[in-house]
């Protein structure tokens, strides 16, 4: 059940979701508590290492340099010496270290500064932390006595920087200039990861690419938060140490969910079970960690042992389900090798952390192998991404061409065959129109004037009724000279409306062109019953339209008559004007003129006469 669970994606996003939240509110209760670091601004600095008298919880005191780690935790050491000379510059500060310590610190005996205070949220989770002290002017020749009480247990290794005296400015610019090489992994990471996350989500088809995708970008994205905030830099733009303390054991906690799930799809199902074993574990670890951690029950660095151990047998369960599941058919198997610079790494600082001499920020060797990893990563992903970005407009394309109608842009028969089918499966709430458009005499018009005219008016019948219908409905073409709308969100009156729009715009185009379109109309509004049998429902509208396509050949052809019979008046008219206009010009004559013309007999008649009588 878990395994089922785990592998859908909407699983591996609760998860997420659920530490994250849990994140927030951490901060939210620690808000309060942040300390007052203020911006540092130098030119000399002085760090005292030498010259220090320890002395531990037991009494036993040694003349010491420092850094001196400490392997003895639970109890308390002491640090002093005599202040000389150097403290008399009044822009110079103390600097002070403290690593999941409590910290006093005395002068002459006297108290001058305490952390942390007693009403600070989670005072016993202070993680690393960094003070400025700003001494008085009489401290040479005073006794600097500091005072380190350990939080955790015995089994914890503890290391006691050496105290540094310089100018605020100084501490500043050499926190900035340290942190640049992790910052700058750290800020190009977080970039790719989001980058990774956000075109994931354009990523359709392939939900095993997508799911690895996924769970690259999360691990960036966490991997980036854990060296930001173990920079040195880090004190000075959260100044809550007990946030960076969550941040830092949060984001360490969770890192091993994303890195162990995307090797999903490259392991055989017997190791797969292992691994998600290990996510499950991990995620307990960290909701359990976290959990005692709000409750102040338990530090999270008590917890370390288990940390390690359940770490060690996350990276067993990569390891092994790599190498046990290789496979010819993985198209860049290396890519599944780059996560041993990973493992390698974690454990290299993980032995480095054991026997008190951490790597630098504490996490030199496992970064190295991160970046080297995900750089690996983002390459595959880069190279995945374009092919099927290629796929899926090879895909796109595809479909435009099964459901769009090449000629005229709009929804073919297949589309039309899926709507319904959809809508019949489906039944929307709400009533709709559908109407049926019959372009008439296309034959003729393609018999007289060519296809390509036939075409011209097809995409004009097409482009009117999209137009008029398309922002409400969906438009098919079935055929030659054949439409189907589907309209939603209309009233009867707004319907007669649109209908009425049809036509307007049939009647402009038939103003300037030839020859004219005439196009039948069949509509009807469904009711509840239709969308079990839409067949019947366009039957019906398909009568509407071949009595609509009946009336108005009707129509046309006593349009037809009549314009004959006006033409054939026009002409007789014509031929009356015409005789008319032949009579010779006499009208002016003298009378006389005009009725000798009148008196003379035709020719032709007498002959015709005599002919009679004989």
């Amino acid at each position: 059940m878990l395994n089922s669970f785990y592998l859908k994606k909407s699983g591996q996003k609760l998860l997420i979701v659920t530490l994250v939240v849990a994140l927030l509110i951490f901060l939210l209760i620690t808000f309060v508590d942040a300390v007052n670091v203020q911006n540092p601004v130098s030119k000399e600095h002085t760090k005292w290492n030498k010259g220090w008298l320890l002395v531990d919880s037991e009494g036993n005191s040694a003349q010491v340099t420092l850094p001196q780690t400490m392997k003895y935790g639970g109890g308390i050491a002491t640090l002093s010496r005599v202040l000389d000379d150097r403290v008399e510059s009044e822009d110079s500060v103390l600097c002070l270290c403290s690593k999941y310590e409590d910290l006093n610190v005395y002068l002459d005996g006297q108290p001058i500064y305490t952390y942390p205070t007693e009403d600070s949220a989670l005072a016993e989770v202070t993680g690393i932390t960094t003070h400025y002290l700003q001494l008085p002017k009489d401290a040479v020749g005073k006794e600097l006595i500091i005072r380190y009480e350990f939080q955790n247990s015995k089994s914890m290794i503890y290391e006691i920087d050496a105290p540094e005296f310089a100018e605020k400015e100084t501490f500043l610019s050499r926190a900035v200039t340290s942190s640049i090489p992790f910052t700058v992994i750290a800020v190009v990471v977080a970039l790719a990861g989001l980058v990774v996350i956000l075109m994931t989500l354009r990523v359709q088809g392939n939900q095993t690419l997508s799911n690895t995708f996924w769970n690259i970008g999360v691990f960036a994205l966490l991997f980036a938060v854990f060296l930001l905030v173990r920079t040195p830099y880090a004190p000075f733009v959260l100044g809550n140490p007990v946030s960076r303390y969550f941040l830092t054991y949060v984001t360490l906690l969770l890192m091993p969910i994303p890195f162990i799930s995307l090797f999903f799809g490259s392991t055989d199902e017997k190791y797969r079970k292992f691994q998600i074993l290990a996510v499950m574990l991990n995620f307990a670890n960290a909701a359990v960690q976290i959990g005692l951690s709000l409750l102040r029950l338990v530090d999270c660095r008590a917890m370390l042992p288990v940390t390690f151990l359940l770490t060690v047998f996350s990276m067993g369960t990569v390891v092994v389900g790599i190498y046990r599941s290789k496979s010819t058919e993985n198209e860049a198997p290396w890519i599944d090798d780059t996560a041993v610079l990973v493992v390698l790494g974690a454990l290299v600082d993980l032995f480095l952390v054991i026997i008190g001499h951490p790597s630098l920020c504490g996490c030199l060797f496992f970064t190295i192998g991160v970046v080297l990893f995900l750089i690996a990563q983002f390459s595959y992903f880069l190279y995945a991404y374009s092919g099927q970005f290629r796929t899926n407009v090879e895909t796109m394309l595809l479909q435009e061409m099964a459901y769009k109608d090449m000629l005229t842009g709009i929804s073919n028969r297949n589309a039309y065959e899926l709507y319904l089918t959809d809508i019949t499966t489906r039944p929307p709430g709400d009533r709709m129109y559908g109407l049926i458009a019959d372009i008439n005499d296309l034959k003729r018009t393609n018999d007289t004037y060519g296809h390509e005219m036939g075409d011209t008016i097809i995409v004009t019948v097409s482009d009117i009724l999209y137009k008029t219908f398309g922002k409400n409905g969906t438009c098919f073409r079935l055929g030659g000279d054949e439409f189907v709308a589907f309209v939603r969100g209309m009233s009867a009156e707004q319907m007669e409306q649109h209908i009425a729009e049809f036509k307007s715009e049939l009647d402009k185009y038939n103003e300037d062109h030839v020859p004219t379109i005439r196009v039948a109309l069949g509509y009807a509004e469904t009711e509840p019953d239709d969308y079990r049998n839409m067949k019947a429902f366009l039957r019906r509208i398909d009568k509407m339209m071949y009595e609509d396509k009946r009336t108005g050949k009707a129509l046309d052809k006593l349009h037809a008559m009549e314009q004959a019979l006006n033409d054939e008046q026009l002409d007789q008219q014509v031929e009356t004007s015409f005789a008319i206009s032949s009579i010779p010009d006499t009208l002016n004559a003298p009378i006389e003129t005009i009725n000798e013309i009148t008196a003379q007999p035709d020719a032709s008649a007498s002959e015709e006469s005599a002919s009679d009588a004989e």
